[in-house]
């Protein structure tokens, strides 16, 4: 149970990390597009 515990631990802390990337990726993304578009 413990190192299912420390999984799911992990998981969370991956889970924001990516949610952080994904953020940094697209929104400059989401700017060029944006600026495309206008």
């Amino acid at each position: 149970m413990g190192v299912r515990g420390n999984g799911g631990k992990w998981f969370r802390v991956s889970n924001s990390e990516t949610l952080n990337l994904g953020l940094v990726v697209f929104g400059p993304l989401l700017f060029v597009l944006g600026e495309d578009l206008f």
